[in-house]
């Protein structure tokens, strides 16, 4: 589906399981747009500082306030000093994701696969929804009211 060798506009594009390997994606817009593991991009580019939203992606100190990311692979995602407040991130794969210093009152974190995840100095309110059975505080995140 991504035929169009010139478009530069990918904002909020599903490019999961896409195939951009034979474009040229240079000066292309990929805010808020969604990868995943399978999606296949150009040789040499650096789709983990692109903007787009997935695994392995850095999103450090990003403002992503109220941000839909249900059931996101985010799995080794550098999410850190982001704004996520308000996000719902309900059943995301956070499995070694860096949260250190990330900002999480009021997010849904309920459903998420936590597994190595870096949270020291997040912070959060006591609207902030986790997974049954998961302790924030143990994974260093401190609530704020």
């Amino acid at each position: 589906p991504f035929t169009d060798k010139s478009r530069k506009n990918y904002v909020e594009a599903d490019l999961r399981n896409g195939d951009l390997s034979g474009l040229d994606l240079s000066g292309a817009d990929f805010r808020w747009a969604q990868y995943n593991r399978h999606t296949r991009w150009p040789q040499g580019f650096n789709f983990h500082s692109c903007g787009a939203i997935g695994p392995g992606a850095n999103l450090a100190g990003r403002v992503m306030r109220d941000a839909v990311l249900r059931g996101v692979d985010l799995r080794g995602t550098n999410l850190r000093g982001a704004d996520m407040r308000g996000a719902d991130m309900r059943g995301c794969h956070l499995e070694g994701a860096d949260l250190r210093s990330t900002k999480l009152h009021g997010a849904n974190l309920s459903r998420c696969q936590m597994r190595g995840v870096h949270l020291e100095g997040a912070r959060f309110s006591t609207m902030t929804e986790w997974p049954a059975g998961f302790d924030p505080a143990t994974a260093g995140a401190r609530v704020e009211l």
